[in-house]
């Protein structure tokens, strides 16, 4: 089985492999997705399926623009810890 790490980095890889995936798609992807999450009970959608498109597309704009994920989501969780708790 494959860690996060290695999933979320096969996922970079092909994403910049695949010539119809650009920085436009990639938002048409996210919103079209958290949209059908939001509307998930209403459109019947699958949100695991959803919720993968969005890890996707994250994954192609991760590497695209050269950002360290883990970095990034560390930091937002230590400025939310700190707003909440002091």
């Amino acid at each position: 089985m494959k860690h996060f790490e290695q999933l979320w980095e096969e996922a970079e890889d092909l994403s910049h492999k695949l010539e119809k995936i650009n920085y436009k798609t990639a938002l048409q992807i996210l919103r079209q997705n958290i949209d059908n999450i939001v509307d998930a009970k209403v459109l019947e959608t699958n949100e695991a399926e959803a919720m993968g498109e969005i890890l996707f597309a994250l994954s192609f704009l991760s590497k695209k623009l050269n950002i360290n994920v883990f970095a990034a989501l560390q930091s937002s969780i230590e400025e939310r810890k700190i707003e909440n708790y002091g």
